[in-house]
């Protein structure tokens, strides 16, 4: 299945994907993405923001990839 990614700022970087586990990176602290926080408590609304900018841009672009729940 696709992936869908935002990257908000310089900071952030959401990847998204219905058929496998979704990432977020701290780009700052973490350049090399190899610390997951999408499972962190702490990030969840950062989540659901990011997740809703991947969406809009679906809907302005009729991308209809599937996406998970966030």
């Amino acid at each position: 299945l696709p992936w869908r990614s935002v990257v908000t700022g310089d900071r952030w970087k959401l990847n998204l994907c219905a058929g496998d586990q979704s990432e977020l990176f701290d780009l700052n602290s973490d350049p090399n993405e190899l610390t997951n926080l999408f499972s962190d408590p702490a990030h969840q609304d950062r989540i659901r923001m990011m997740a809703a900018k991947i969406r809009l841009w679906q809907h302005e672009t009729g991308d209809d990839a599937p996406l998970p729940a966030v």
